[in-house]
């Protein structure tokens, strides 16, 4: 071997170990950053679950913190009695209505310490929105279903406080719902009574005990009985009315809503107005014994035909004139329809209550 050779070994032995110096510095770093990475994937793991359980905590306070305020503000309506209520507030009496607003947050904390001391929240006090002015000033009379006197009107009042622009936009809608207060029940007044002359432990259960009745006389089964909750009557162990009305005019601005085709009475408190929507309020696949069919074939509840004299067209007339409202009874030809609708579906004394009080309702 001569020395060029040697040397030439020797060259590529340092380059070879220079190669291998290279890698094993690459490897290391390369382990090193891997190593790294890991340690932050697994801080940032920790710190998501971290704020995961804060936030968890955050959420579990606050309504734990809610849920106080609600059950103290209805503990504090309880005890101040009935008699300071205004006329439209209405307490709604629910079964373990707070069951579940706070599950799984635990024993911990404030909120949950005081929220235990405080009794169930069975009791939610709601005010109308405003009072129903209806051309049917009795219950005599009123339609028992909406829609089966089409001329009927009514005009809602927003309520001071409520702002009348919540209105804006249903106009849009061809029809709306509408929840109110049954508040010339007969038993309403036993729900009060009894609620009234209830303590505080046995409040959640006065309602019920009130001597509600369970069923009621149905009258397209002459007379046949069926569950209070399996029909529309206002008899209820909680008097609300839930009716479809048509949109006639929204004055968002004045805070006015005019709806048609009602059956409801004069003066009921409304609690909401939702506007209908067909394609989940339609169900096109939902049935109903036959006693509720739209017009049974031995149906006790309307007449073949009503015929008003021109002696009786000239009162109704004149009873038009001297109480003209222009939203719920626009002409006397309106007038007129509305007490022919009326009578063909109510053999019952609703001519003589429309002639007194139709369209003069204050």
């Amino acid at each position: 071997m001569t020395a060029a050779d040697g040397y030439r070994d020797v060259a590529v032995a340092a380059g070879v170990a220079a190669a291998l110096a290279v890698a094993a510095r690459q490897y290391f770093v390369a382990r090193r950053a891997a190593q790294e990475i890991q340690q932050l994937q697994s801080s940032l793991a920790r710190e998501q679950q971290n704020r995961g359980a804060d936030r968890a905590g955050r959420i579990r306070a606050e309504q734990q913190l809610k849920q106080l305020h609600l059950q103290l503000a209805a503990a504090a309506a309880g005890s101040r009695g009935l008699q300071q209520h205004e006329p439209a507030e209405l307490h709604l009496q629910g079964q373990h209505a707070a069951n579940g607003a706070c599950e799984g947050a635990g024993s911990s904390g404030a909120a949950a310490a005081a929220a235990a001391k405080v009794p169930e929240l069975s009791v939610f006090p709601f005010t109308a929105i405003g009072t129903l002015k209806s051309c049917f000033t009795s219950r005599t009379g009123t339609p028992r279903q909406p829609h089966l006197v089409p001329a009927a009107r009514a005009v809602l009042r927003l309520a001071p406080g409520i702002p009348p622009t919540c209105l804006r936009g249903l106009q849009q809608f061809s029809h709306c719902w509408v929840l109110y207060v049954f508040h010339e029940n007969t038993d309403l007044a036993k729900l009060l009574a009894a609620r009234a002359g209830s303590s505080s432990s046995s409040s959640k259960h006065a309602l019920h005990s009130a001597g509600i009745k369970s069923h009621v006389k149905v009258p397209r089964l002459n007379g046949g009985k069926m569950g209070v909750l399996a029909t529309r009557t206002p008899h209820r162990p909680v008097p609300i009315g839930l009716s479809t009305a048509q949109v006639i005019e929204v004055d968002a601005a004045a805070g006015v809503l005019v709806l048609g085709g009602v059956d409801i009475v004069d003066g009921s408190p409304v609690l909401d107005v939702k506007p209908y929507v067909p394609f989940s309020d339609a169900l096109p696949g939902a049935t109903a014994p036959d006693w509720v069919a739209a017009e049974a074939g031995d149906e006790p509840l309307a007449l073949s035909g009503v015929d008003i004299s021109a002696a009786a067209a000239q009162q109704l007339a004149a009873a038009w004139r001297a109480a003209r409202r222009s939203a719920l009874c626009p002409s006397a030809q309106h007038f007129m329809q509305l007490v022919e609708q009326v009578l063909a579906r109510d053999i019952s004394e609703s001519g003589r209550v429309l002639v007194r009080g139709a369209c003069a309702a204050s």
